[in-house]
């Protein structure tokens, strides 16, 4: 697609091994490698991010240094900069999270955050339709079901930790609880 890879250095040894498909996939790409970004505006802001999977419009599309993440789904991390190892799987997912890393996160909208939040969140799985919505700096977490741990402060978002929350809607109201089990 136009400026798809556009940035892409033809030094050796740099900027190797890359697919971007769709208008400016990948376009700022210096020095990553081995990274596929699918879609309008996937991976678009990728510098030196390494082994990425990006599919989806503007899937990952301020990711610029972080590495081996799988983000499948239109607008899916979008506001992502740094950050490894995250899967992230659905429309809306993770979207405002900025430096989250070793996280698994399944559903439409799930850990979505607000735009003001940090975008700390670590070592999370999240699974459901807008599951752990608010999502920010949240640490080890589990939250299954949809809205499940949703969180009810759109300022400060879900900032708990070690909480294991099941079923729909459980702990919809959580904000900053720690070692909860609903």
């Amino acid at each position: 697609g136009t400026q798809a890879g556009e940035a892409t250095s033809a030094e050796p040894n740099s900027g190797q091994n890359n697919i971007f498909l769709g208008n400016q996939a990948g376009m700022l790409n210096t020095d990553g490698y081995s990274n596929v970004f699918l879609g309008n505006g996937a991976g678009s802001y990728n510098k030196s991010g390494y082994q990425n999977i990006c599919i989806g419009n503007a899937s990952g599309g301020n990711n610029s240094i972080s590495s081996q993440n799988i983000f499948m789904g239109n607008e899916t991390a979008i506001s992502h900069i740094s950050g490894d190892r995250n899967v992230v799987l659905g429309t809306d997912a993770f979207l405002n999270n900025k430096n989250g890393e070793d996280n698994l996160i399944i559903g439409f909208g799930a850990a979505s955050g607000g735009a003001s939040f940090n975008g700390n969140a670590k070592r999370n799985v999240i699974l459901g339709r807008e599951a752990g919505k608010l999502l920010d700096d949240g640490i080890d977490n589990v939250f299954i079901g949809n809205l499940a741990g949703a969180g009810s402060d759109a300022t400060n978002g879900i900032d708990g930790d070690y909480n294991v929350i099941i079923g729909e809607r459980s702990g919809y109201l959580l904000s900053s609880g720690e070692k909860n089990v609903f």
